[in-house]
């Protein structure tokens, strides 16, 4: 998988954001721009870092997205760190992005029905 990052709380919660009555959960495509947002936005500074592996996307991106949050990839080219650069993506391009194009038509199966896939059975889901 290609390494995607999220920010993640002590407890667990990943970050999400509410702008304009939506909740996005911001997804950054390399460790550095997630290092660059989380120093130039005050309100991450009791995140880290979070690797997007599959346990991350079974366990905690996919019960997001069903609860109604939108995924939101943030520019490694803002300099700046501005909530706006970013662009929302779907499940799939994230799976795509992470380098898991086999697994996208299942989990999308399994987010439409609300049941886990196999994987995320193995994985204690």
């Amino acid at each position: 998988m290609a390494e995607m990052f999220a920010m993640r709380r002590a407890n667990g919660e990943l970050f999400t954001l509410d702008r304009k009555g939506r909740r996005y959960l911001p997804v950054f495509p390399d460790k550095e721009t997630a290092a660059r947002y989380w120093s130039l936005n005050p309100e991450l500074y009791v995140f880290r870092s979070q690797l997007i592996d599959r346990k991350v996307i079974n366990q905690k991106i996919k019960p997001a997205i069903s609860s109604g949050c939108t995924l939101l990839l943030m520019s490694s080219e803002d300099h700046d760190a501005r909530w706006s650069s970013g662009r929302e993506i779907s499940f799939e391009e994230l799976l795509n992005l992470c380098g898991s194009t086999e697994q996208a038509s299942a989990a999308i199966s399994a987010i439409a029905s609300q049941q886990p896939t196999m994987e995320a059975r193995a994985l204690g889901d």
